[in-house]
């Protein structure tokens, strides 16, 4: 029946814009010397012209959201029905007693007739959708391009918000005007425009057209500051136009969650490191492994040899690999790093010319709930990995630590600063190979299997409550692929400077960021508010788990580099023989799984553990 009611009335617009053309041209006169005309051709071309709108598609459009396509196809239909008229009454009559100027005429006023009552149709009924809302979302909108248009539209359309102005991104459209919506000022001064606005003013939502990750740094932490202190929600434009801002949470832009920006590295002399040459990656399928997999595949390696002793990780990066560098000749190896004889069989049988030692157990609670586990798979195991490496004769082995390695609480940071000890002792010390151990350390990786992230994404998506352990504890964040594109970047450094044998690269981390605070901003990019949408609630320090980490050790001293992305830690080590002695008395002792016993076994060697 609609379809029905839309082609009557596309005919009898035509017909009336027909009748009003002639009165227009030729005044009272229509209905008396043209009254035979009216009635003859204008039923013809109503006809004609409902036909012809409904082949072209213009009778189908839903009148709710005509739009600016809507009215150019209304323009193309009207001009090719009137041709086709002009056409057929010429090869009859010759236009004879049609006026010349009727046609143009008849052009005009039909696109009024018919794209006037659909907009006027539209703006009714989003007035209908708005009146009858009277609890509406106050929006102001980030950003003044084509994408503003598209949120304020939805706005428009939804009758659910209530856009009340618009931040520009540059400062020359200050005063206009988007969709009747005015352009307030430039979204470096959101604090004034959100300062001078009185609480019936004051928007409830703020929508930017670009994720976060795209505005500089100062204004994400302003933004992320304001959002906090007024209560206010955020959402940016893709969630906002594929479902509405009251859904549930959408993807979360980790890297916008940093604070800080990313670095930008010189890699040139990453691809003389790792091209043609056999590379050696252990726990492959690990967060940082898998993606050091990832990232050296595209330096075109002779080949890599993928360790990994879960085998469902293992999988997982051999078929990705498969499909993102095929070319690349690559061994998938089920390998515990803890099976020696394992380990030693299979590096004289791969040789590798680089290895990546990224395996280990870097869960703190569960480390410290299985000391045993982690103490033979974390020390132990690196042990293996470079007695293994430097019995080949590899060119280097990097040894991927952490910072909870620094002043360690707990026997997960006990065991990374342990491997530290043994690689930088096998570094130093002069024998019969020339291979290199470089250890690079870094904090937190923001998004990988043991961050807070997946966790607190979980945590929103149910609803809540988003648990942090303590309000002050604080971390160092890096993004996967920074983190990893640091390592490469370390390794270089190490190998190319030989007078930093024996010393511990540090990743520039940046500031710390409150874990608290990390989980507000999560929940504000979720579009909700924390404390109302989403509670945030203290569940306690866990067990070994410290309130501020640490990059340096107090027996280090800080070294800048000539990179600014790395530092250097220096650290007077005992003499070779008697720390590996000492280490090889914590493995013994690590057998027994008894906490007591093997912390006072560590403390022979980290003078004072536990720290506190």
């Amino acid at each position: 029946m609609r379809t029905l009611g839309v082609f009557l009335f596309d005919g009898v617009a035509a017909f009336a814009a027909f009748v009003c053309a002639f009165w227009l041209r030729v005044g009272n006169s229509t209905f008396t010397h043209y009254s035979d005309i009216i009635f003859s051709s204008g039923f013809v071309f109503a006809f004609l012209a409902a036909i012809t709108y409904r082949g072209l598609g213009v009778s189908k459009a839903v009148w709710r959201y005509t739009s600016l396509p809507d009215l150019i196809l209304i323009v193309a239909a009207s001009t090719l029905s009137i041709f086709l008229w002009v056409v057929g009454e010429f090869a009859i009559t010759r236009l004879e007693n049609i006026p010349r100027t009727v046609p143009f005429i008849m052009w005009f006023v039909i696109i009024s007739f018919l794209g006037g009552a659909r907009f006027a149709y539209r703006y009714w009924r989003e007035g209908r959708i708005i009146r009858r809302n009277t609890k509406r979302t106050r929006v102001l909108v980030i950003g003044a391009d084509d994408e503003a248009m598209l949120v304020v539209r939805n706005l428009q359309q939804s009758g659910d918000y209530n856009c009340i102005g618009i931040l520009d991104d540059k400062g020359n459209r200050i005063g206009r005007s988007v969709a009747g919506v005015p352009i307030l000022d430039t979204y470096l001064h959101i604090g004034q425009v959100l300062e001078g606005r009185s609480a019936a003013q004051m928007p409830h939502m703020i929508v930017l057209t670009r994720p976060l990750a795209h505005w500089p740094k100062a204004f994400r932490t302003q933004l992320l500051g304001l959002v906090h202190t007024r209560k206010l929600s955020l959402a940016v434009m893709p969630a906002f136009i594929t479902h509405s801002m009251n859904a549930s949470p959408q993807a979360i832009d980790v890297g916008s969650l940093l604070g800080r920006d990313k670095a930008e590295l010189e890699q040139t002399d990453i691809g003389q490191l790792l091209h043609n040459k056999r590379v050696l990656i252990t726990g492959a399928g690990g967060s940082i492994g898998s993606e050091l997999t990832r990232q050296i595949a595209e330096w075109n390696p002779a080949e890599i040899a993928l360790i990994e002793a879960s085998e469902y990780n293992l999988y997982s990066i051999d078929m990705a690999l498969s499909e993102s560098a095929p070319d690349v000749p690559r061994q998938a190896v089920l390998l515990d790093v803890r099976d020696r004889e394992r380990v030693f069989a299979f590096w004289h049988e791969f040789k590798p010319h680089i290895v990546f030692h990224a395996a280990a157990l870097k869960h703190v609670p569960l480390v410290e709930m299985n000391p045993r586990e982690g103490l033979l798979t974390n020390v132990g195991g690196s042990m293996n990995v470079a007695d293994a490496s430097r019995a080949v004769n590899a060119r280097a082995m990097v040894q991927i630590s952490t910072d909870k390695a620094v002043n360690p609480t707990n026997v997960m940071g006990a065991s990374k600063r342990l491997a530290e000890f043994y690689a930088q002792g096998l570094d130093m010390a002069a024998g019969d190979t020339d291979t290199r151990f470089v250890t690079v350390r870094f904090g937190n990786v923001i998004g990988s299997s043991g961050s807070v992230i997946p966790l607190f994404q979980r945590q929103i998506e149910r609803g809540g409550p988003v648990t942090v352990t303590h309000e002050g504890i604080k971390r160092y964040f890096m993004s996967i692929s920074e983190a990893v594109s640091l390592i490469l970047r370390a390794a270089v450094y190490g190998l190319s400077q030989n007078d930093a044998r024996g010393r511990v690269l540090v990743l520039n981390m940046g500031a710390p960021k409150t874990i608290y605070d990390l989980a507000q901003d999560m929940i504000v990019q979720a579009g909700l508010t924390p404390g109302k949408d989403i509670e945030i609630q203290i569940t306690g320090l866990r067990p070994g788990e410290k309130l501020h980490e640490e990059l340096f050790d107090s027996t280090e001293t800080r070294l800048e580099t000539q990179d600014p992305a790395l530092f250097a830690a220096a650290v007077q080590l005992e003499d070779a023989d008697i720390q590996n002695k000492k280490i090889a008395h914590v493995l013994k002792v690590a057998q027994t799984n008894d906490l007591p016993k093997i912390q006072t076994a560590i403390e022979t060697l980290l003078k004072g553990f536990p720290y506190h």
